[in-house]
């Protein structure tokens, strides 16, 4: 990254174009200024696209869509935690996870399928369930999708 910049500022101060009524010292004052203001925009513009990622979501047991919505509006790497309580019904179970991502409890958290259905169906590399007791799933609770070559 430095030595872009530093390519850049030599073309930058190398280039004659200006008005042939300024100094050259004024020329050079005026070119190293613009520089200094370019290159502070770009590694601030470069800092902000950096954090767009990473918002770790927290719901509960009431949280209108449930985990479904949770998961559905988070990114790779990102984290969905669960406060204390039971998760079951029709946005809590049978649940597709194609994203790597991590779904970690907060306290005693139970996500129960009182045996309708499966509770989650993986067909994403990387995903991570911490701290959750998973119950009553029809035909098992987990279904991994993932098929390693």
């Amino acid at each position: 990254m430095v030595t872009i910049m530093l390519l850049v500022f030599y073309i930058y101060l190398n280039d004659y174009n200006f008005f042939e009524v300024e100094t050259t010292m004024y020329k050079t004052k005026n070119k190293i200024f613009s520089f200094l203001v370019i290159t502070t925009l770009v590694i601030l513009a470069i800092g902000l696209m950096g954090n767009v990622s990473a918002v770790d979501q927290n719901i509960t047991n009431t949280t209108s869509g449930g985990l479904k919505a949770a998961i559905e509006n988070v990114n790779n790497g990102d984290t969905i935690y669960l406060e204390n309580g039971i998760y079951s019904g029709e946005n809590n179970t049978n649940l597709t996870i194609s994203k790597s991502i991590t779904i970690s409890g907060k306290g005693n958290v139970v996500i129960d399928a009182k045996g309708i259905s499966n509770i989650f169906t993986i067909s994403g590399i990387g995903v991570k369930l911490k701290n959750l007791k998973i119950t009553n799933g029809n035909n098992g609770a987990i279904f991994n999708m993932v098929i390693f070559l």
